[in-house]
């Protein structure tokens, strides 16, 4: 058998881990967290298909070619949304 002061050890020892778990159970569900996370699956997602669709594009070039434009729109939503907002507010400064 172990005596008290070796078992009194574990136990500490085991409670920290408990708690280090936990800390990083409740970092991971936060919603930004699961925001990026979602976010580079979707990413890698998008690079398969692309990767696929471009293997596969001597008989299926219309496939190949909308994967590769979608996949490089999500990436560059940001970018883009800016330069078109940009693009609309100078015309309403123009009229």
């Amino acid at each position: 058998m172990t005596d008290l002061p070796e078992a009194k050890a574990k136990a500490n020892v085991a409670r920290e881990r408990l708690v280090a778990t936990a800390n990083y159970t409740k970092a991971r569900l936060t919603p930004l967290s699961l925001l990026a996370d979602g976010r580079d699956v979707a990413k890698e997602h998008a690079v398969a298909l692309a990767t696929v669709a471009l293997s596969s594009r001597k008989s299926r070039v219309l496939i190949a070619l909308g994967a590769v434009t979608a996949g490089a729109s999500y990436l560059m939503r940001k970018p883009l949304a800016r330069y078109f907002l940009k693009q609309i507010s100078k015309e309403k400064n123009h009229d």
